[in-house]
């Protein structure tokens, strides 16, 4: 019972009303039905605020006023959110005033310094008016530019343009702001710019478009103007990759990053170590803090100069969201110091969340800000009060406050003592006190074998101990964002983080040296290359030896588990705030009383639920099943035969992100996810798969085969099948990579291999392997698949066109088909009278975006489908489009036409499904 009372007292509404008071706030906003809210959470956010008023009503009316004041804040906080304001440029290109994608004529202010990328640079541009079809009217928002220089002639305009923060400009263009993959489970773009206060986004083909008409003041873009500059002088001393990193973790520009150094931090659990964020906010703040204390006594100005550097450091580096809101937690938190009120973590945490969510009420369903605050609560309420109740345990020698040695087990107490006894200060302060005594301690080894040694574990423990709090406070979040628990971030963190300081240290008086010349910084420019290529190293020997990350998808009742993980969690968590080792009314094995084991196994049990995720994967219905993806310009379908087994036809792709390189050097890729990432393994992990028995490659095009590298990585696959083997094709050679590291081999299918799956025929039609020699296009060398169920047929034609549709038809076999996937995208090369004729179907489906660029579908090959009967559906504006059988019946449904709000906030498909 002294420990309840105890941990009831660490954190009373008496001593954390901050606290109390933005959960009731929160609770309010959530009750009220934040965009993406599920209406379970709505519900469950509405009973623990009328909870929260029940439980006040006993201490008084005023206590019962402010939260309740709080509570209603929060609601209509949370309701102002839906409101789109009066002439948005969000809401015009909503209801259809601004076309989406066509030409209009934006006239703003840059409101920030460019960007610089590779090759180009972007443009914030603050609207003002907008014209479109004649019409030019009065428009407030922000759009993301990106304009390519990529000649001397353009890199003289920008130069003579000087574009900077301030700078009115006139620039006609093509917004963007639709969701682009219409899927369950991906994320959609409106949300993602919305999150970030991007109401479009829009690309030129040359910056020379950029009419410069005047400039505002802008008094704060000098601070920008050098970020700029310095990004510029690191391209130039250091190698490209060592650039890339020290741009990202110094600068925050991640556009000189190239995915394949990206992947290692990623795949490591350390890719926030290149995100410029409250680790870097708080590393700034700290160092200047510490700096300017040994100099300044005076705890106001030590406050003034330490945030004052925080928020040049981060109007420096952009200004972003993130940034922002980490400044803002650093400023709050320092100034609870200043006022000396910094042993009330949790009270000083919750006056940054009412603060930041007054602020931009959206955020509490953004990633970004539950990964702060999940962050910071992991380490104020679980990592730093075990580490300091460790310190004590250590280092106890008696004294007034504590006479008697800790009440810990033995085990424990030899830890503590290994890290942190000293027994040279021990014997100094026993010889300054009149009585005489010895202390026996048990380490795991002497200190005066090793003298250097405890400080350095001692620091390493307390490194691990805050990455694993971290890991186990963000385990749900980052599987439902991320799908990827990065097992080897624990010890990556220490390495990466020791190695980037150094590196960014070293940098940094190298970029000081280079004002000298080259020559006097040379030596460091050495040692900072060599402390990044020990970085990488090291963390891809990490890697390699099997501590890498593993992606894992959505349990089935997720929402349910987080809710059953985050309860004993947090119960732990307050006991460890109220943990006294030196506490003589508790029980001696108090610290594994029953209470405290039983959270402990319900948090291992439903955490293991979350890991390993059984029976995750949809429950067989004993009905054939195909998803065709919306993957934009390409194709994906994902087969699912009665027993549940599963086929995925394509992943996707996008033309490649090389830029650069030549014989000398391999080419830059931009750390962009392809098509195969953040499109088809996000379906599969919303589905609850880990794992695909068969992949499919119908050809060596991008728009089909590139995405099935990132798939073979992410996922086990049992079997790689493919057509003709195009052994020089770079999307290929990439493949075969992939599946060479899953210990996969490639088996050649074409016409004339059979398989039986559950009672589903599956044939493959194309191509002929034997005797033929490959097409010029490739196109017509693509797998043709024929799946058969019972009375109903589903036909699935890759690229083929209109040469490969004449030998499907002189081949003598049956194309009779009710759905059918139309060849090239509906390209004119394809889908042919007669070949629509022999096929016959009453479904259609093409595969191909809302807006393609080779003008796909064609309207003529639409129509020639039309007329023969069949029900013509683009995944480009249906969304991923689902046919489904139990060899008799056919029921049809569109992700588009009745979507709903899933567990994850993301559209997904309504079963309103259309018999045949």
């Amino acid at each position: 019972m002294a420990a309840e009372r105890s941990a009831s007292s660490a954190v009373s509404f008496r001593r954390q009303p901050l606290f109390y008071l933005a959960c009731v706030m929160v609770s309010g906003m959530l009750a009220a039905g934040l965009p993406d809210t599920p209406p379970a959470v709505s519900a469950a956010a509405a009973a623990a605020g009328a909870a929260a008023l029940l439980l006040a009503f006993r201490r008084g009316p005023v206590r019962v006023a402010v939260l309740g004041a709080f509570f209603v804040s929060g609601f209509f906080l949370a309701s102002s959110v839906h409101e789109v304001p009066d002439g948005a440029l969000r809401g015009m290109l909503e209801d259809g005033r601004v076309a989406e994608a066509s030409p209009v004529r934006v006239e703003g202010v840059l409101v920030t310094e460019p960007e610089p990328a590779r090759d180009g640079l972007f443009l914030s541009v603050g609207v003002r008016r907008v014209e479109a079809g004649g019409c030019r009217r009065a428009a407030t928002g922000i759009i993301r530019v990106y304009a390519p220089v990529k000649s001397a002639h353009a890199a003289l305009a920008l130069e003579a343009a000087d574009l900077g923060a301030g700078t009115l400009v006139r620039i006609p263009l093509r917004l963007e702001r639709t969701d682009r993959f219409l899927n369950p489970g991906v994320p959609g773009t409106s949300r993602i710019l919305d999150q970030q206060g991007i109401d479009a986004s829009a690309s030129l083909k040359s910056v020379l478009l950029v009419r410069v008409v005047g400039r505002e003041p802008a008094p704060w873009s000098f601070i920008k103007r050098f970020r700029n500059a310095l990004i510029s002088r690191i391209g130039g001393l250091f190698s490209e990759q060592t650039a890339g990193v020290l741009s990202a973790s110094l600068l925050g520009d991640k556009h000189f990053l190239d995915k394949r150094t990206a992947e290692v931090f990623r795949e490591g659990g350390t890719f926030h170590a290149l995100v410029i964020s409250g680790m870097h906010v708080t590393f700034v703040g700290g160092l200047v803090l510490l700096l300017v204390s040994r100099w300044v006594s005076d705890r106001r100005l030590q406050f003034a100069v330490s945030a004052g550097f925080v928020w040049a450091f981060a109007v420096a580096v952009g200004a972003e969201v993130p940034v922002v809101r980490a400044a803002v937690m650093f400023t709050i938190l320092l100034l609870a110091r200043t006022v000396r009120r910094d042993s009330s973590t949790l009270n000083a945490l919750g006056a940054c969340a009412a603060i930041l969510l007054a602020w931009r009420p959206a955020d509490l369903v953004s990633p970004s800000f539950i990964l702060t605050f999940l962050s910071v609560t992991a380490i104020t309420t679980s990592a730093f009060p075990l580490i300091a109740g460790m310190r004590a345990v250590g280092s106890w020698t008696p004294s007034a406050r504590t006479p008697l040695p800790p009440r810990v087990p033995d085990s424990f107490k030899r830890l503590c003592e290994t890290l942190y006894w000293n027994p040279d200060l021990w014997e100094f302060e026993s010889a300054r006190n009149i009585w005489g005594g010895r202390i026996f301690k048990s380490p795991l080894f002497e200190r005066s074998r090793y003298p250097g040694l405890a400080p350095v574990l001692a620091h390493a423990f307390e490194g691990l101990v805050v990455s694993m709090a971290v890991l186990v406070w963000l385990l749900p979040v980052q599987i439902f964002y991320f799908h990827r628990i990065a097992t080897g971030g624990v010890f990556l963190n220490l390495w990466v983080g020791v190695l980037l300081a150094a590196e960014s240290f070293l940098a940094c008086g190298a970029i000081a040296a280079s004002l000298l010349g080259d020559w006097a910084a040379a030596p460091l420019v050495f040692l900072t290359e060599s402390a990044n290529t020990l970085l990488i190293a090291g963390s891809r020997a990490v890697l390699d030896a099997g501590l890498t990350s593993v992606r894992i998808p959505l349990a089935n009742g997720f929402g349910w588990l987080a809710w059953a993980y985050y309860l004993p969690l947090g119960f732990l968590s307050l006991r460890m705030l109220a943990w006294n080792p030196f506490d003589r009314g508790r029980r001696p094995r108090s610290f594994g009383s029953s209470t405290v084991t039983a959270s402990a196994g319900l948090l291992l049990s439903v955490g293991a639920l979350l890991l390993f995720h059984p029976m995750s994967e949809p429950r067989p219905n004993g009905n054939l099943r195909v998803d065709f993806l919306d993957v934009g310009q390409g194709d994906a379908a994902l087969v699912t035969f009665p027993d549940g087994r599963t086929m995925l036809v394509d992943a996707g792709g996008r033309p490649p992100l090389f830029s650069g390189g030549d014989e000398d050097g391999p080419a830059f890729q931009p750390d962009v996810s392809g098509i195969g990432e953040s499109v088809v393994s996000e379906f599969l992990w919303e589905k609850g798969y880990s794992a695909i028995d068969w992949v499919v490659a119908t050809h060596a095009d991008s728009d089909h085969m590139q995405g099935l590298s990132e798939v073979v990585g992410n996922f086990r696959v049992g079997k790689l099948l493919v057509g003709r083997m195009a052994g020089t094709d770079p999307d290929f050679v990439r493949l075969a990579e992939a599946s060479a590291e899953s210990g996969l081999s490639p088996q050649a299918v074409g016409a004339g291999h059979r398989m039986s799956v559950a009672g589903v025929r599956v044939e493959f039609l194309h191509p002929i392997l034997d005797g033929r020699p490959v097409t010029a296009s490739g196109n017509d060398d693509s797998v043709v698949l024929r799946l058969s169920y019972g009375s109903r047929v589903i036909l699935l034609l890759g690229d083929l066109e209109a040469d490969g549709e004449r030998m499907l038809v002189a081949s003598q076999e049956s194309l009779r088909a009710d759905v059918v996937k139309t060849g090239h995208h509906g390209s004119r090369t394809s889908s042919t009278p007669g070949f629509v004729e022999e096929v016959s179907a009453e479904i259609a489906v093409v595969s191909v975006g809302r807006r393609s660029r080779f003008g796909h579908p064609h309207p003529e090959v639409v129509e020639r489908w039309r007329c023969s009967g069949a029900r013509v559906l683009v995944t480009g504006l249906s969304g991923t489009v689902t046919v489904e059988t139990d060899g008799d019946s056919l029921s049809l449904s569109e992700f588009v036409a009745g979507k709903k709000k899933n567990a994850r906030g993301f559209p997904m498909e309504k079963p309103s499904e259309r018999s045949y």
